[in-house]
Formats: structure tokens, C-alpha cells, sequence
């Protein structure tokens, strides 16, 4: 693994992804609009949905990373996530 530790404005899927790929919240989306995302092995079209701490997420092409932990809430109101990418 390759641990990111990072804040996020919250816990959407789109989010997550562009955090643990290094990717802007709009590619993230292109991505899930086209099908390539998998949440827990399920395909997800929807760039809202919450993601849950644990949650295993896949980006075709891209690789696989897992929400860790959901942390506290900074002082700007942004989360605090870790997110392991696997290599």
C-alpha cells in the first residue's frame, strides 16, 4: 500500500476518487459517468453516493485504493480521510 492522508470537502464518491488518484472531482466524474468505477466490486454510476469507511474502489485503468478511516473535521469544515492505494 501507499498511504494518503489528505482532507476532503466531503465523502462523495468523485471525491474520494480524485483524492486517492490524484485527479480532478470532474475527471473522477467523467470516469463514473462512463462506468469504469466500482465501489466494493459493484459498478457505480452516481459520483454522490457516500462512501462508507472500508469501502474498497476501483478505477478501470487506474488501480484500486480503500478508504480507511474517515478522521475529524478540520477547522476549514473540510474531512480528514486516510486512503491506502494499493501498488
Amino acid at each position: 500500500f501507499s498511504e494518503i492522508s489528505d482532507t476532503v470537502a466531503s465523502v462523495r464518491l468523485d471525491s474520494i476518487l480524485s483524492s486517492g488518484f490524484r485527479i480532478s472531482r470532474s475527471t473522477a466524474g467523467e470516469y463514473i459517468a462512463a462506468g469504469k468505477a466500482a465501489v466494493d466490486g459493484l459498478l457505480c454510476e452516481k459520483p454522490d453516493k457516500l462512501v462508507a469507511e472500508g469501502a474498497k474502489l476501483s478505477l478501470r485503468g487506474m488501480g484500486k485504493i480503500r478508504l480507511t478511516q474517515i478522521g475529524h473535521t478540520t477547522k476549514k469544515g473540510r474531512i480528514s480521510v486516510i486512503i491506502d492505494r494499493y501498488i
